[in-house]
């Protein structure tokens, strides 16, 4: 993720207008209507714990142990759990900040779940010399069919396999961040492979013989913990990445497009204000 980061961040796409990222998830319920039926708790579970600050209710296997995940009352559909993941290489490489807007359009959101599919646009403003960007969320399945965005997006490439395009005015990258595989493709059409591999590393690296570059992440976060710098993935970028995710879920729950103050964290609809900062229960307080 890191050489992608500085690979946009050289240029080789040219400016960035336009970024699709999606996921074939939910994998699990969503667009539910009724509460399913009360079971007995497990003896090895702290039922009122696992709840915390939610709302009180009879437990049940369709929460515990995965599929919480699709319940509005503990988790954020498939757009929360998953699009801290794909979202961040654009989000961290274009340093996109607070987005001015976003607006879903969705199918089967329910007071209790989270839509069967979705599909969300943000639109960021202009950074210095950076255009503005409008990001393109997608998620679900659509009439039987995985939820994507158009072939055209990336000038006609198969998208299978990958899970965002970024889109310059020099040229396209897809990417995947879980093999931390990706292609550009030039304004040609054809791949641009020269220029990625003579474009030099401008971001660190955790180097420790033996440490795959997963584990390395371990070791930078480990780090940090113990006071020896700061990771790259700290709060500074986790927070308004995970603020600007969660921001498409006030537009999914309302049905309306929410224009965003970010600094103050305030959307235009005072409908939207409940899901900003939710009540917790008694005893659970901050």
């Amino acid at each position: 993720m890191r050489r992608a980061v500085e690979l946009v961040r050289a240029g080789i796409i040219g400016k960035v207008t336009e970024v699709h990222v999606w996921t074939n998830r939910p994998i699990w319920p969503q667009g539910l209507t009724e509460r399913p039926p009360k079971e007995k708790i497990p003896e090895s579970l702290d039922w009122d714990l696992w709840l915390g600050p939610a709302p009180k209710t009879h437990y049940s296997s369709n929460y515990v142990p995965f599929k919480w995940r699709g319940w509005w009352d503990y988790g954020t559909g498939a757009l929360g759990d998953m699009a801290c993941h794909i979202m961040d290489m654009p989000y961290w490489a274009l340093e996109l900040g607070h987005p001015l807007s976003v607006e879903a359009k969705q199918g089967g959101n329910t007071e209790l779940a989270g839509p069967n599919w979705s599909v969300i646009k943000y639109q960021f403003p202009a950074r210095g010399p950076q255009p503005p960007v409008t990001m393109t969320w997608y998620d679900g399945r659509k009439n039987g069919q995985a939820n994507l965005p158009p072939r055209e997006v990336a000038g006609g490439q198969d998208l299978r396999g990958y899970e965002s395009v970024l889109v310059g005015d020099k040229g396209t990258m897809v990417f995947n961040r879980r093999s931390t595989k990706w292609k550009i493709i030039g304004r040609d059409g054809d791949e641009i492979r020269q220029i990625e591999e003579s474009t030099p590393q401008s971001l660190s690296r955790v180097e420790q013989e033996g440490i795959s570059t997963n584990d390395a992440n371990h070791v930078e976060w480990l780090d940090g913990i113990k006071g020896k710098g700061e990771p790259l993935s700290a709060f500074s970028l986790a927070g308004p990445l995970t603020e600007t995710v969660l921001l498409g879920n006030l537009s999914v729950r309302t049905g309306e497009k929410i224009d965003w103050d970010g600094p103050a964290m305030k959307p235009s609809l005072k409908a939207a204000e409940k899901y900003v900062r939710r009540k917790y229960r008694k005893g659970w307080s901050l």
